[in-house]
């Protein structure tokens, strides 16, 4: 009896922990970070999305359209994986971005989920993108020059992981051109790749000088803030990083530029998050006045 009793105790938590947490992850949370640097002549505040995968907050994602433009941003930017792969729509991206462009230049980096639809349809899905007045960096460079501040984007779709054993390939060659050409100047450089793991790449490239990587900061999402947050701990397990992944939500200081890493708004279709609520992240950049 008093087993069944437990039993029945223990469901009753759960569905209602369970309920609870589908409420939570149906409302937007903020996180802001600062960072400083003596070329910004005054604060820049960039609005950053990632892994929306669909998922829409309100009619034509009225409430995600409505938070962004309340962060007042000078800039956004979105680092992939706003559709989902498998899944053929793309109209829950279109209407958030026609009216997003409306408050700030949005500049558009490619996911995994953005290549594999490319693979398996065709490249609609940029092109209407690109409607709306969004600027998609699919390896490419894009200037723009706010409050008297230069600011460089690259949005980086591929990457080889840089390692002294792959140095001579001619993909890792392609990479190492465009990301030199892209340190190249005094403007502030702002990389955005989908995958946090990157970061690691080019820090070890960087330690073993192969290159003279010179970006400030890099944007990126796909970890989903590891789907399931532990008090204490943090995300249990992220997309190309596994258990525990490092970077996972937050800030990361390399020596010689900053990473910052966004949980997303949406969840992979395959799992749920858990006490881990979808994200606008909020870059504020501001003089450096050392």
């Amino acid at each position: 009896m008093k087993f069944a009793t437990a039993v029945v105790i223990v469901f009753v938590l759960a569905m209602i922990y369970c309920v609870y947490n589908y409420f939570t992850m149906q409302k937007i949370t903020l996180s802001n970070y600062v960072v400083s640097d003596k070329r910004i002549k005054k604060k820049i505040r960039i609005v950053h999305l990632s892994d929306l995968h669909l998922k829409e907050f309100g009619e034509f994602n009225g409430e995600l359209t409505k938070k962004i433009s309340e962060q007042n941003p000078d800039v956004v930017v979105v680092t992939g994986d706003m559709c989902r792969r498998g899944n053929k729509d793309y109209t829950p991206i279109t209407h958030l971005l026609e009216e997003v462009v409306k408050t700030a230049p949005v500049y558009y980096a490619l996911g995994n989920h953005e290549l594999d639809y490319l693979k398996d349809y065709n490249d609609e899905i940029l092109r209407e993108i690109k409607r709306t007045g969004t600027v998609i960096l699919d390896n490419e460079i894009a200037c723009l020059e706010v409050k008297g501040s230069k600011l460089k984007f690259l949005g980086l779709s591929w990457y080889e992981e840089l390692s002294e054993n792959g140095i001579n390939s001619p993909e890792i060659q392609e990479e190492i051109k465009l990301l030199n050409k892209f340190c190249q100047g005094d403007d502030y450089k702002i990389l955005l790749c989908h995958y946090p793991e990157y970061a690691k790449s080019c820090y070890k490239v960087k330690c073993k000088e192969f290159l003279n990587y010179k970006f400030d900061l890099m944007l990126s999402g796909h970890a989903h803030g590891g789907l399931v947050r532990l008090p204490f701990i943090g995300g249990v397990i992220a997309p190309s990083q596994g258990l525990f992944p490092k970077y996972d939500k937050g800030i990361y200081d390399f020596d010689g530029f900053k990473l910052v890493v966004s949980a997303g708004l949406g969840d992979t279709g395959y799992f749920f998050r858990v006490n881990n609520p979808p994200e606008i992240v909020t870059v504020d950049l501001v003089p450096n006045e050392q």
